[in-house]
């Protein structure tokens, strides 16, 4: 439901991200590049992530830290509403009152 987790790889200084690019091919799709930093989406990060590093040390590359980037509730909360069908079960019955949602009491606040 949330989607591939956004992994993010910080490169020793001075190496250029883009160098990176070409190990990065195959593997995962890149979803930033940064100053000294690339992310990419991963869906089975125990089997990429150890050739992506593998790849980097047989080139000289120097990684300075892998991790994953921690989704924040209102990523969360997007997704989930944005993945929700146009209709909810109380208009396909016939009740076409408005909805109350989060969304809305956020927006009669601002």
């Amino acid at each position: 439901m949330l989607g591939d987790p956004v992994w993010e790889l910080r490169l020793a200084s001075g190496i250029a991200p883009q160098r990176v690019l070409a190990l990065l091919d195959g593997l995962a799709p890149l979803e930033e590049l940064g100053d000294g930093y690339l992310r990419y989406r991963c869906v089975e990060p125990q089997q990429v992530n150890p050739q992506l590093l593998a790849r980097l040390v047989a080139h000289n590359l120097a990684p300075v830290a892998l991790t994953e980037l921690p989704r924040s509730l209102e990523d969360v909360y997007l997704r989930i509403v944005a993945d929700e069908p146009a209709r909810n079960d109380a208009e396909s019955a016939g009740d076409l009152r408005p909805q109350v949602t989060a969304m809305n009491i956020l927006n009669s606040e601002s």
